[in-house]
């Protein structure tokens, strides 16, 4: 009587592990076929904070996966499953499932630019800030004063105080980021004119080499 149950298991068994091995015969090759539906450089954006799951169905929506549940149990396998970093990508035609993950995980996400002009004024930048679609305003209803604060110069007036170049970032990042990163920027060259500066040059301060070496003769400070 146990014979033919064992057999009949067995049998059972055998046909669960070749089904098991088409199955994943046929998600490996799906991993690393060209994705259908992109047929034309495709930017996607990940929000911050979502969830695996919820990036695969908005690709599906998209068109982009038609295999959402496949695509999120590979990058569970491979350790992924919170690898995806929030921003823009540039799909192109050719990439495959498989790639796709692996670009959501690079963190190589498509920069826009913003450029502080020589002679801005704060007022200037603050509305280069908001008038930009990529950057997420963050600062709207806060005076000059409360933006130092933040950036830690309190008590520091805002004029003069962001250096005057093009800045790459990413989608959403804030308008104070932005500053912080333009403040910085104008601190270290700040800096780096004040220990340029000839021994004899009659300057009381770092801050007037700056003005110097920024809308002067540079040869002057140095």
């Amino acid at each position: 009587m146990m014979r033919p149950l064992i057999r009949i298991a067995s049998v059972l068994i055998l046909i669960g592990l070749c089904g098991v091995a088409v199955v994943t015969w046929l998600a490996h090759g799906w991993l690393q076929t060209p994705i259908a539906g992109l047929h034309q450089p495709t930017t996607v954006e990940i929000q911050r904070g979502a969830s695996l799951r919820a990036v695969a169905t908005d690709l599906h929506t998209k068109g982009l996966l038609d295999q959402p549940l496949v695509w999120i149990i590979w990058a569970r396998l491979t350790g992924q499953t919170a690898g995806l970093k929030a921003g823009e990508y540039e799909l192109t035609p050719g990439t495959t499932p498989r790639g796709l993950l692996q670009q959501l995980s690079s963190g190589q996400v498509l920069l826009h630019g913003i450029t502080f002009v020589e002679g801005a004024t704060f007022a200037d930048i603050r509305k280069l800030l908001a008038a930009n679609p990529a950057v997420r305003t963050t600062l709207a209803n806060t005076d000059g004063d409360q933006i130092m604060r933040a950036l830690g110069e309190p008590g520091v007036h805002p004029e003069g105080q962001f250096f005057p170049d093009t800045y790459r970032f990413a989608r959403n990042t804030t308008d104070l980021e932005l500053l912080a990163l333009a403040h910085q920027r104008m601190k270290t060259e700040l800096q780096s004119a004040w220990d340029a500066r000839a021994p004899d040059l009659p300057l009381a301060t770092s801050y007037e080499a700056l003005i110097l070496a920024l809308y002067g003769d540079r040869k002057s400070v140095v």
